[in-house]
């Protein structure tokens, strides 16, 4: 089980780092194992609303969504099964960094220009797999996504026995 550094001071009062937590737990509780940050050195990533979204014109399973993300619009090119008109999502602009070091580009995906990408729980090292893009809540366009999401939290893994 992962728990979040500071979710897990919203119910206890600790005042240890992250590696000495994960180790006193060890020795007194859980094995236990300080991931730090869950998502590295994810960068560039932004809150974006997607203003439109239509088939793929020589792709059945893609959509081209023009995406507002605060600062202007952009039209990417997207996989996702969830993408629809009016979600909010991340969106990751050319330049960006997303978990396990991918570097985002600007690239033509079967002859449609995508500038940048919107992206899953997973390609930010949140989760192991997901099945489509982050659906955001009641986020504006180019809100913070790191503080948002808590992409800075320390994380330590517990395993816990029966």
């Amino acid at each position: 089980m992962r728990v979040s550094l500071e979710w897990l001071k919203d119910y206890v009062d600790f005042d240890l780092a992250g590696t000495e937590l994960a180790r006193v737990l060890t020795e007194s509780l859980t094995e236990t194992e300080y991931l730090g940050s869950p998502s590295g050195d994810v960068s560039g990533v932004v809150a974006a609303r997607v203003v439109s979204s239509g088939g793929h014109p020589d792709a059945d399973t893609l959509s081209v969504c023009v995406v507002d993300w605060g600062e202007g619009s952009s039209t990417v090119v997207c996989g996702a099964p969830n993408v629809r008109a009016g979600m909010t999502s991340v969106l990751a602009l050319p330049g960006a960094r997303l978990a396990g070091g991918m570097e985002v580009s600007e690239r033509k995906i079967r002859g449609r220009r995508s500038h940048g990408m919107l992206v899953s729980a997973a390609e930010l090292g949140l989760e192991e797999v997901s099945d489509g893009i982050i659906e955001l809540e009641s986020v504006e366009p180019g809100s913070d996504v790191r503080e948002i999401l808590g992409l800075d939290d320390e994380i330590i893994e517990l395993d816990v026995q029966p």
